[in-house]
């Protein structure tokens, strides 16, 4: 297992007591591994371990805006976008396995308004977008021993609670 965490971020002020910003990078890279260990003496031949990678990249970029003495405004923008390979299922050989995608962008507005000492108003506009994309494991994803690529997902086997082939 390993995870190299390596991140920037900046902020400060744009025009004294006025404007600001803020923005930040984020990357994650991991590297784990699954055990893929069948319960049954048959299937013993098929156990392996495996590398699952996952990486994932965060970015925000944030301004806030003094309008007024009473009113102050933001806007935010965030973004996520991860890929891993591995289980479907939590369990099986890289043949049941996909390739799982996401992105998703999150615009946010917002202002705030002291209506009266007692009295707050905050307006918030949100657009999010997502992705999700899942595609199966390759043939050159699936080494021995590794069985069921291209086949259609088998997730169990009279008297074994741990196999599972095929796509996923």
């Amino acid at each position: 297992f390993q995870r190299k965490n390596p991140g920037v971020w900046i902020g400060g002020p744009i025009k004294k007591d006025k404007l600001f910003y803020f923005g930040s990078y984020e990357h994650m890279a991991q590297t784990s591994v699954i055990t893929d260990q069948n319960d049954l003496p048959s299937l013993q031949p098929l156990n392996g371990i495996f590398p699952s990678p996952l990486h994932y990249n965060w970015i925000t970029a944030r301004f806030d805006y003094h309008l007024s003495e009473k009113h102050n405004l933001f806007l935010r923008f965030s973004h996520d976008g991860n890929k891993d390979f591995g289980p479907y299922n939590g369990t099986g050989a890289p043949s049941a396995w996909v390739y799982n995608a996401n992105w998703s962008d999150q615009y946010i507005m917002g202002v705030t308004s002291t209506l009266t000492a007692n009295l707050v108003n905050d307006f918030r506009a949100v657009y999010h977008y997502w992705q999700n994309e899942g595609p199966n494991a390759n043939a050159s994803d699936c080494n021995l021993p590794c069985v069921g690529i291209g086949l259609p997902a088998i997730i169990s086997m009279v008297g074994s609670s741990t196999y599972t082939y095929g796509a996923g």
